[in-house]
């Protein structure tokens, strides 16, 4: 880590002689390693330098280019001066000096530099074992990957910072050995290497593919909907991405003119936590160096928060919320959909016939402009606490503020898949098309 901060204050030092308006540098470099079942160990490492230079007039000129060790630092900091124009509005100057958070994350594993090729080994050998012999299933590629991101910011203000973050994955295909259609492949991440390590992810699947061998058809019209907290995981945070300020002030968001205003049936309360200890979108500081505010986006259906970066911050002579990536697009922090009181054996008795949305395929067709969603998904059928059987892959048809407004329940049995932390959802609305 000290390698690092080093470089940045040394790419500073040199921005300093061509930015009378001040710089910023941020260093980037990850090491990784994969295992397979059908290939041989490798690693890989990438690295990149940031500069961006202001020269004191509105201008500003940013410099981007992958650094292995011998890239020459003052060319990178001679293209951010050749690359010198007007400045988005506002963002004349380096980021302000802000309070970041000094240690409690939990995002980066210590246990890493103690890991030998027996411990990667056995994640793989654990799951395979868990499939061996089970009828009806044929196992695929499953891959096992470490990577350690190490950051470092700093900028003419005398202010440095970084950081170390690992990120542990496993991913695995299972299919049907009777309809080869059948198959489905996920992910497993986590900071920690043990969680990784502990949780079935092949038995998970098999479970799954299984279950969808029994056909069933959709119901002859709309009924209740329900999202397994995955498919929570997968959609929520690109319709999210609504809640930034600069879009909603753009219009390229449905939300333009809506802070204060209900969007959302009064169960939905979601915060973003960019600090919540071992998350997966848990970081000290973002890439303009400012640590991340919590955000309460939605209040039991309302409006109550949105992203704000430093164009947005200074339209409003405000600090930016800390959710910027390093090309300025929005990095979320951990989403957090608040549980309910109820659990899904209590309330699906209820219910009679439903489907399940199990897994989200495809979220290329939601336009948080517009606030149309369309998903390709896949579901099942249910009746009360049993599955009925499997309705194969549909398209979720519907707009952003319907599924909002359309949950009825949200359940007890919080989980965290991806950068989400959620219960099942129980909707009364959307539908599907062919």
């Amino acid at each position: 880590m000290d390698d690092l901060r080093k470089l940045a204050l040394e790419a500073v030092r040199i921005a300093k002689r061509r930015a009378p308006g001040g710089c910023e540098v941020l260093y980037s470099r990850t090491d990784a390693a994969t295992r397979t079942t059908d290939a041989n160990p490798k690693s890989w490492s990438e690295a990149s330098l940031q500069v961006r230079l202001f020269d004191g007039k509105g201008g500003v000129g940013l410099a981007t280019g992958g650094y292995e060790g011998g890239q020459d630092v003052a060319a990178l900091v001679d293209r951010a001066a050749a690359a010198m124009g007007p400045a988005p509005e506002g963002d004349t100057r380096p980021s302000p000096r802000l309070d970041v958070v000094e240690r409690g994350l939990g995002i980066d594993d210590p246990r890493l530099p103690m890991l030998d090729e027996a411990a990667r080994a056995e994640v793989l050998e654990w799951n395979l074992e868990g499939l061996a012999g089970t009828e009806g299933l044929r196992v695929g590629r499953f891959e096992y990957t470490e990577a350690r991101t190490q950051r470092a910011y700093a900028s003419s203000r005398d202010f440095e910072l970084s950081e170390g973050s690992t990120v542990f994955s496993l991913r695995g295909t299972v299919s049907s050995t009777s309809a080869p259609a059948l198959s489905l492949t996920d992910c497993l991440r986590s900071r920690n290497f043990a969680e990784v390590g502990s949780k079935p992810l092949g038995v998970e699947l098999g479970r799954r593919v299984l279950a969808m061998g029994k056909p069933a058809a959709l119901p002859r019209g709309p009924t209740l909907v329900v999202l397994e907290q995955r498919a929570v995981g997968a959609l929520l945070p690109k319709l999210l991405a609504a809640f930034s300020l600069e879009a909603m002030q753009s219009g390229q968001s449905f939300l333009a003119g809506h802070i204060g205003r209900r969007v959302g049936n009064t169960p939905l309360h979601v915060i973003d936590d960019a600090l919540r200890p071992g998350g997966l979108a848990t970081r000290r500081f973002d890439s303009r160096g400012i640590s991340a505010l919590p955000i309460t986006l939605l209040k039991e259906g309302v409006v109550a928060g949105w992203y704000q970066g430093t164009v947005a911050s200074a339209r409003s002579d405000s600090r930016s919320s800390g959710h910027e990536h390093p090309d300025g697009s929005l990095w979320m922090g951990n989403l957090i959909c608040r549980a309910g009181t109820r659990s899904r054996n209590m309330l699906f008795p209820d219910m009679g016939e439903f489907v399940v949305i199990d897994d989200v395929l495809d979220t290329s067709g939601v336009d948080v402009a517009t606030g149309r969603l369309l998903a390709k998904v896949r579901v099942s059928v249910w009746s009360g606490n049993r599955c009925v059987g499997y309705a194969g892959e549909r398209t979720l048809d519907t707009t952003i503020e319907a599924l909002f407004m359309g949950v009825q329940h949200l359940c007890n049995d919080q989980e965290r898949h991806g950068i989400v932390d959620t219960p099942t959802w129980i909707v009364d609305g959307p539908w599907f098309s062919a």
